[in-house]
């Protein structure tokens, strides 16, 4: 397959990568996110994209996990004839400024969500939006 015409453009990535960040501010204030895939597609080189939202219901922790789920998502596009062409992931994570420790055994950690995309040409965006938690354990940024 000719691959002219199938990759976005700088501007293109940018819009859906910012409402894709948008989207994750719109989850908030909630208990916990769910990890959710956002995939921008094409049907044919030149085509418009369009945008496919898929929240992970099932376990997401392991790493055979995530591969079954993201390789069930590609069968989904190849039976579909999509071209998946951008991917974002939004995902509640942890991070530490202590080099030496995990963020998981960090007491000092920071809670947030994170949002990571990889392109086609293999181009990546991450934004990090720090989260505190309210009197009823909510999320908030």
């Amino acid at each position: 397959m000719m691959l002219e015409g199938v990759f976005l453009s700088e501007p293109e990535i940018t819009a859906a990568f910012d409402r894709a960040v948008k989207y994750a501010r719109g989850l908030l204030p909630t208990d916990s996110v769910t990890p959710t895939i956002i995939v921008t597609t094409r049907d044919a080189p030149g085509s418009p994209v369009a945008q496919t939202c898929c929240v992970v219901a099932d376990d997401f922790n392991e790493h055979e996990d995530k591969h079954r789920l993201l390789n069930r998502l590609g069968q989904k596009f190849y039976r579909e004839k999509k071209i998946p062409v951008l991917v974002v992931l939004i995902s509640e994570a942890w991070r530490s400024k202590n080099k030496n420790l995990q963020p998981r055994d960090d007491p000092e950690r920071e809670e947030g969500l994170t949002i990571f995309s990889l392109s086609m040409r293999q181009q990546c965006w991450h934004a990090y939006i720090p989260v505190m938690r309210d009197s009823q354990n909510r999320m908030i940024a």
